[in-house]
């Protein structure tokens, strides 16, 4: 306690300052800034996609998708399986690992010359720079999230 009253204070008005910018001052610009910039997360806000699949992707990637594993940790009394095989329903299970989910992944492999299909978030990754020269994952979402579009306007 002495230490503490032994500090000399100056007795001026505070300062506000915002760290995240150079000019100490806020802006939601900071704010984008900061948040895209050096996170794991940079190649979803940056890229040229549409808002909901930036959502998407940003949800996929934090295991924040409300499959059926994070929905009972909320509480829901509902079944834990799966309506198409009746396995444990979590995030990899619905996108990768349920007999309906290989056959879409296997259909599109397919479609581009791929010889294998991806069993989680990690593979998928993999899976698309390698069969798709490069591509980011993100974009790739957005590719199929447009393909869907397109054969709905059909």
């Amino acid at each position: 306690m002495n230490d503490i009253y032994s500090y000399p204070f100056d007795n001026i008005q505070d300062e506000v300052t915002w760290k995240c910018n150079k000019n100490g001052i806020f802006s939601t610009s900071s704010v984008y800034d900061f948040l895209t910039s050096g996170h794991s997360f940079s190649h979803i806000w940056k890229a040229n996609i549409p808002h909901r699949i930036k959502i998407f992707m940003w949800l996929l990637e934090n295991n924040a998708v409300l499959a059926k594993d994070n929905m009972i940790r909320r509480n829901w009394l509902g079944s834990p399986t799966c309506y198409f095989c009746s396995s444990a329903e979590n995030m990899d299970h619905l996108f990768f690992l349920c007999p309906v989910a290989k056959v879409l992944w296997g259909w599109l492999g397919y479609m581009h010359g791929a010889t294998n299909i991806p069993e989680s978030l990690v593979q998928y990754k993999h899976w698309v720079k390698h069969w798709f020269r490069g591509a980011c994952g993100v974009h790739f979402w957005c590719r199929c999230d447009l393909l869907g579009y397109l054969e709905k306007k059909k």
